[in-house]
């Protein structure tokens, strides 16, 4: 008789430990996602701090930030790569074989960014001319106006001489608009 109340005793503190035991891991675990959840916002917080400078040019704070992002969550690949352009601009890391592709990559970027740019340029202003030819003055005079701006922000040399040319024909079609309206 003794003998199945010890068993009873030990089974209930067996299962009251293992209760605990299960109530404190519940615990832990719970403390463990919070904690990897503030981690997770605190590295997005660098990161967003970090891409922030990196865009305003101040690329030590950018390195900085980025790092800090990276150490506490490394798996993100878009973190480890803005914080590599950073160190590489400041001197601080080589090209690797891909970053060295990309760097090649750049000017010709430029490049042909520069030539779609004269090319929306040159079919605005061949608008304007086909509005005045159809006598639409006042749509020519905005395309003319609208070529004249873009070459204004156009951080390179005139659009093969298309300044001039606007100008010129946005004089034409507002003369023709004053002398519709009389």
């Amino acid at each position: 008789m003794k003998r199945v109340r010890w068993s009873r005793v030990a089974a209930l503190v067996l299962g009251s430990t293992c209760l605990s035991l299960g109530l404190w891991v519940d615990r832990l675990l719970a403390h463990v996602v919070a904690l990897q959840e503030e981690r997770s916002a605190l590295a997005h917080d660098h990161y967003e701090t970090g891409a922030k400078f990196f865009h305003e040019l101040r690329y030590r704070e950018a390195a900085l930030h980025l790092q800090c992002s990276a150490a506490l969550d490394p798996g993100k690949l878009e973190v480890l790569k803005l914080r590599d352009r950073a160190l590489w601009i400041l001197g601080d890391r080589p090209l690797d074989q891909h970053d060295t592709r990309s760097a090649l990559a750049l000017p010709s970027v430029r490049r042909m960014k520069i030539q779609q740019a004269r090319l929306e340029l040159e079919q605005i202003f061949a608008e304007g001319e086909r509005l005045i030819a159809s006598e639409r003055y006042d749509a020519a005079q905005d395309r003319f106006e609208r070529v004249l701006e873009g070459i204004r922000w156009f951080p390179y040399d005139d659009a093969h001489g298309l300044k001039t040319a606007s100008e010129a024909r946005l004089a034409v079609a507002r003369r023709r608009v004053c002398s519709q309206g009389r």
